[in-house]
């Protein structure tokens, strides 16, 4: 058996008294919630990974099984599952609406756009996708690029109209846009109630003081980039407006950089305004399998791409492929996001191996990936993070297991469809909250090429 590892652990950042010297005014009120969450990630990081596996091994319970499995639980044999097997996910009734989702979960690569197609967006959130878009082709006597998206939350809907109407407006400054986008709870008191101490995990992984304490403050207050504000009437309100009763409350482990990059707002703003390039329809409308008349709707706006965000998450994977070919035409090309594939999957996480020596084995090895991967990643992002990170040994190894089965995943999902290789993530990044995410692009016309 091997013997516990050492693992070489960076002191945690005392960010409290950062902090508190930063800002005493904010932190009056907040010291024992800080100082709660500090003693928690000093005492986990003063003990090596082995040993906290060792812990959890000896107490896994039923809510542990569930979080892993979800609703497939009850689909498992535990006595004959081996490692590598897939567990087909069921289609259940799911409530798009019990949570209050604020930025998109997807990181959007540079979209690409050409004048006179349509493109739906399903499920998406936010404006994200259209930031940093680039248009492609010619546009004489083609008309413009067409974006409809579909939501079935009515918040989502209404902030992403508001602002849109503030990019059309050229007399608004972009500040003021960006905190209306960045704008999550919108009452500072829903704000607070949704605290949770997961998300000060990026702060420990911060390197520069200064990025530490900004970002304690965005966390207590949802006041992000405002940097030394003077004009009290265009910044001071950070605009949190209060919801009504029936919105449902914001999801805990949102944070504002996950899946947004507002560095090119002004150049999607000239689209929009100047050159009119993008036409932009906001549909209040869940798309799912049991909604034929919606399906057909988006069909008959002969669509050329459709991004699906992680609707495949919810459904089987016969209901999701059914639904995406309602949707589709001849020359339709589907775009997804698929972030809870590894449930489906024994082999993906650490405690799938059971026995202590194999459990030891798995850490060493994904501490040796990590390790390596700060050796041949983008250095630029380890100016400002510690890598290998400072994070749950669950996540680190998950993130490292899931490589070698995503692969299987895919042939397993797409055994029949016409698809394209896969992206993610270049590495484990403490900022995001859907490291196993894969992005994959399919097509039910088999001589699409989609390479």
């Amino acid at each position: 058996m091997l013997s516990v590892l050492p693992i070489n652990k960076s002191k945690v950042p005392d960010f409290v008294e950062e902090f508190k010297r930063k800002y005493p005014l904010q932190f009056k009120g907040n010291e024992d919630f800080l100082q709660t969450v500090y003693n928690i990630y000093l005492s986990n990081n003063m003990m090596p990974d082995s040993v906290l596996l060792m812990t959890d091994m000896n107490n896994l319970n039923t809510d542990y099984y569930l979080k892993r499995f979800g609703n497939i639980i009850n689909d498992i044999d535990f006595s004959t599952i081996s490692i590598g097997d897939i567990i087909p996910r069921r289609t259940e009734e799911y409530n798009f609406n019990h949570i209050q989702l604020s930025f998109s979960n997807w990181n959007n690569d540079k979209a690409k756009f050409e004048y006179g197609y349509n493109y739906i967006t399903v499920g998406f959130v936010d404006l994200s996708l259209l930031l940093g878009a680039v248009i492609v082709g010619d546009n004489l006597g083609n008309g413009c690029v067409n974006v409809y998206g579909y939501e079935a939350s009515i918040h989502c809907v209404v902030k992403s109209l508001i602002i849109f109407l503030q990019l059309m407006l050229m007399n608004v400054d972009s500040k003021v846009i960006t905190q209306v986008w960045y704008s999550t709870a919108w009452s500072l008191e829903e704000w607070k109630n949704t605290l949770s101490t997961a998300v000060f995990e990026p702060v420990i992984n911060l390197l520069h003081k200064s990025d530490r304490v900004e970002y304690c403050k965005y966390i207590l207050t949802g006041e992000f980039a405002l940097g030394e504000q003077t004009d009290e009437k265009l910044y001071a309100n950070i605009t949190m407006f209060q919801n009504p009763v029936y919105i449902p409350k914001k999801a805990t482990d949102e944070v504002v950089v996950q899946g947004i990059n507002l560095s090119e707002l002004n150049a999607i703003r000239v689209i929009f305004v100047v050159s009119k390039e993008i036409k932009i329809t906001l549909i209040h409308k869940a798309v799912t399998p049991t909604k034929p008349e919606v399906l057909q709707e988006i069909k008959q706006l002969n669509p050329y791409i459709i991004v699906w965000s992680n609707l495949c998450d919810y459904y089987s994977k016969e209901d999701f492929l059914l639904m995406a070919k309602s949707c589709s035409t001849t020359h339709t090309i589907h775009i997804s996001h698929f972030m809870n594939w590894i449930n489906q999957v024994y082999g993906t996480n650490i405690h799938d191996y059971h026995d202590a020596n194999g459990e030891l084995e798995v850490l060493e090895h994904c501490d040796k990936c990590l390790k390596h991967d700060a050796t041949v990643c983008e250095k630029s992002i380890f100016r400002t993070l510690k890598y290998p990170p400072l994070t749950n040994y669950k996540n680190k190894t998950s993130y490292i297991l899931a490589i070698g089965y995503m692969k299987e995943y895919i042939n397993y999902y797409f055994k029949y469809v016409n698809h394209g290789d896969y992206s993610r993530a270049p590495f484990l990044n403490v900022f995001l909250n859907y490291e196993n995410t894969f992005s994959l692009n399919f097509s039910f016309n088999p001589f699409i090429n989609l390479e």
